[in-house]
């Protein structure tokens, strides 16, 4: 399914697993806490058994949100369910598809009508085939305002003995047209196939390097994971001869081309092996994505193998992950896993799907990266499986669509509508400005915003503002300003600034400014675990290559050539003196088996000063032709203390002959 993200990510969609017979439900919870209120859920008939993916999307045109469920029966449909702007469902023609193992959905021809691409594995278990023959493939249809609601446009042939799993629809090339990824077990791991803008695409793929013998799976995650505004492609993926499976990146460069990028070792995410399900988004508010999911089977603190809801917090180059919350889940099969922001707040939560327990389980999120650990557990049908959150009544509440098992011969979306707690406040904060850098001792000017996001006014409060170590306020925080908030009425915010001093004494390093509403508890609030937000904050020197040019962009083995680099203090403190040092490398990360180039000397640089300086080194004459990348890292021997530790290093594309 197709997944796209943006660099402020509000809607944090998931992996999931595949079963047997399927159903798909709405509705609104009557018993949850924390802000959450749904109705019992509806049942609508999906057609053939066999559980899918449900995505939400304008099917029809006609402005109001509908829901495509894909079914896996004896010969596969994509079930269209048209929504009336008031949460009933009504059931449509039918998209019959053979042996579909994943779709997604978008403008593929920019007519301003949704279009879908679906994987096809092959040939029915009834013998049935789709537009791609007996052979994988992925077939694109076009929305059409004719009798059919899609009309088949093209077929992207596979291979023979290949299983796709899954298909997302974004533009990985740059160029404004929409392009698909497609994922398989194995063979080829994922693929790009290139818009041409008018529905059709180019015939020969481009393969992701490094993803040959991955197995990929879907819903793919597409958003720009390490901000350098390429597009991106998130996966849950399995070994290559099978066995645990984890989570990895498939770093863009912005023309279409992949390469896949594993988990790091060390890393939060290096110990989550056997995942079951995923979801991607910004679950902090700084701007990066994080990882949510669910691993089978993981003994912690010596408990014995269960299943775990785990969060992890990016760091914002797509690799680096900290771990930041973890929960028991029950024992059980396990569904899917959603983030959106349920309840207004500004903060994502957390939607786990347990298969094994007949209901879907919401963690509200405190926008910290942390969740409330007891759930609100909504009932939705038996052994649901799939998951989407859409405004389907189009009241201002995320509603909650599920697909179960529980139909028999026939499969049933169940659809829950959540409806606002009446004349409570919720206050919240939705923004925190303040230097990115700073230096101990030193006061700087801040700013946050106060929110009332509840549905009745809130008196009169005060936001204290904390300087942290992590994202969450602990005992042990220098409590660093406050100022009073005035009356807010519901949906209204006030914005205040504020001059703190950074701890003198505090080390370098990496630290947080937390402003926290209302920790007086002066007014008492539908959700009293969403008042916090936090901003990065880095105190001390930071050295980082800011930039690097080549004279040359290809050249011989044995060459000199030129190299310009500016190495640059981003901190707010001065340092010393330092070393620049060049290397050949086949990626473009420092490794230990990177050949040294040569080095300069960087003069003690005052806080955001740079040096720029131009190096003659000389390629390695016994170096095989082929793609490489030249690297500068400042700092190269590691004897500075940064506030940052990860950013010292540039590279650039060089071909040698």
């Amino acid at each position: 399914m197709t997944r796209s993200g943006a660099p402020a990510f509000t809607v944090l969609w998931r992996v999931v697993v595949l079963g047997a017979m399927t159903t798909a439900v709405v509705g609104q919870g009557t018993d949850a806490p924390s802000g959450f209120t749904f109705l019992a859920p509806v049942p609508y008939d999906t057609g053939e058994a066999g559980p899918g993916e449900v995505e939400p999307g304008d099917y029809n045109a006609d402005g109001l949100l509908d829901l495509a469920v894909r079914t896996s029966g004896n010969g596969s449909e994509i079930q269209l369910l048209y929504g009336d702007g008031h949460g009933a469902l009504l059931k449509d023609p039918t998209l019959g598809v053979a042996v579909a193992a994943g779709f997604g959905s978008g403008d593929l021809n920019r007519d301003g009508r949704v279009d879908l691409a679906v994987s096809q594995q092959g040939s029915s278990p009834g013998g049935g085939f789709g537009p791609c023959g007996s052979v994988p493939g992925t077939m694109v249809f076009l929305g059409s305002a004719g009798p059919l609601p899609f009309v088949f446009r093209q077929c992207l042939a596979g291979h023979l003995g290949v299983t796709l799993t899954d298909v997302a629809t974004a533009d990985l090339t740059g160029d404004g047209r929409p392009d698909l990824a497609v994922a398989d077990d194995g063979l080829w791991g994922l693929r790009v196939y290139r818009g041409n803008g008018d529905g059709t695409f180019a015939t020969t793929p481009i393969a992701a390097a490094g993803a040959g013998g991955i197995r990929v799976y879907g819903p793919l995650v597409v958003a720009d994971a390490n901000r350098d505004g390429r597009a991106d492609v998130i996966a849950r993926t399995g070994a290559p001869l099978g066995g645990a499976g984890g989570i990895a990146t498939f770093m863009g460069d912005g023309t279409g081309g992949l390469r896949f990028l594993s988990t790091p070792a060390g890393g939060a995410l290096a110990s989550h092996a056997g995942v079951l399900a995923t979801a991607v988004g910004d679950v902090n508010g700084d701007g990066t994505l994080d990882i949510a999911g669910v691993e089978r089977g993981r003994a912690v603190a010596g408990e014995p193998l269960r299943n775990w809801l785990f969060v992890a917090l990016g760091a914002g180059d797509g690799r680096v992950y900290s771990a930041s919350w973890t929960a028991l889940f029950p024992d059980g099969a396990v569904g899917d896993v959603v983030l959106a922001n349920l309840d207004t707040d500004g903060a994502a939560d957390l939607v786990a799907v347990h298969t094994g327990g007949d209901s879907a389980r919401l963690h509200p999120g405190r926008g910290d990266g942390t969740f409330v650990a007891d759930p609100t557990v909504l009932p939705m049908g038996l052994e649901p499986k799939f998951a989407a959150v859409a405004d389907w009544d189009r009241d201002g509440a995320r509603d909650l669509a599920v697909v179960d098992l529980s139909g028999g011969s026939r499969s049933r979306t169940w659809v829950s509508l959540q409806v606002a707690a009446a004349g409570i406040p919720d206050l919240v904060v939705t923004a925190v400005k303040a230097p990115a850098y700073a230096a101990a001792g030193q006061t700087y000017v801040v700013s946050d915003t106060t929110a009332n996001r509840g549905t009745g006014g809130a008196g009169a409060s005060h936001t204290r503002l904390y300087f942290s170590r992590d994202p969450r306020v602990d005992p042990g925080d220098a409590d660093v300003g406050a100022h009073p908030v005035a009356a807010l009425p519901a949906n209204a915010g006030a914005s205040s600034a504020t001059g703190i001093t950074v701890p003198p004494g505090t080390a370098t390093g990496k630290y947080y400014l937390i402003a926290a509403a209302d920790v007086a508890g002066a007014v008492t609030e539908s959700n009293e675990s969403n008042n916090t937000r936090a901003r990065r904050m880095y105190v001390g020197p930071d050295l980082t290559v800011s930039g690097l040019t080549s004279s040359v962009a290809a050249a011989a083995a044995g060459t000199q050539v030129s190299l310009a680099d500016t190495t640059r203090n981003l901190g707010a403190v001065s340092i010393p003196g330092s070393t620049t040092r060049f290397s050949l490398s086949t990626d473009r990360r420092l490794g230990a088996t990177d050949v040294t180039l040569g080095a300069r000397a960087v003069p003690a640089l005052s806080p955001r000063a740079t040096s720029t300086v131009t190096t003659i080194v000389t390629l390695p004459p016994l170096t095989s032709p082929g793609s490489y990348y030249l690297l500068a890292t400042a700092d190269a021997s590691g004897s500075l203390v940064e506030a940052v530790e990860t950013n010292n290093t540039r590279a650039i594309a060089i071909a040698i002959r």
